[in-house]
């Protein structure tokens, strides 16, 4: 896939975090294999217009060529959340949006926000997006 620089800094910033949970250096594909279980139920997780407002933060589509190996089965767990996230979300999403969803769920649980300026984003877009990770599942409020 072709992701834009944002998409790829989310990657690389997730692999960091990823690693540093478990102890060893994964790849991307690890990560998301880890995460694939849960791929279906991040709408449970996450507001549906939090996810609006993530995808169109951070871009899916790009001129960075990504290679990502991940198991057959955790292929077969995301396609599948595909149709919920879509169904949540108001809007079809390809495959890489998914993926996107997928980081996105893994951000807010490790509540990493000091990420966001590392992987490019200006101060303000940084405090919005942040925003959006403070946030619980729908109907949870946060405390602050």
């Amino acid at each position: 896939m072709d992701v834009s620089e944002y998409y790829f800094r989310l990657t690389t910033e997730c692999i960091r975090l990823h690693s540093n949970s478990c102890r060893k250096h994964s790849s991307f594909g690890d990560m998301i294999n880890d995460r694939a279980e849960l791929a279906d139920s991040v709408t449970k997780r996450r507001a549906p217009q939090h996810i609006i407002k993530h995808l169109q933060m951070i871009p899916s589509k790009g001129g960075i060529p990504l290679e990502v190996e991940i198991l057959e089965s955790s292929s077969g767990k995301i396609n599948r959340s595909t149709k919920v996230i879509e169904d949540a979300i108001g809007s079809s999403i390809e495959f890489a949006d998914a993926l996107s969803v997928i980081m996105f769920d893994f951000m807010v649980e490790a509540n990493r926000t000091e990420v966001l300026l590392k992987i490019g984003l200006t101060s303000e877009e940084a405090g919005e997006y942040r925003k959006l990770l403070k946030h619980g599942a729908p109907g949870v409020k946060s405390i602050n």
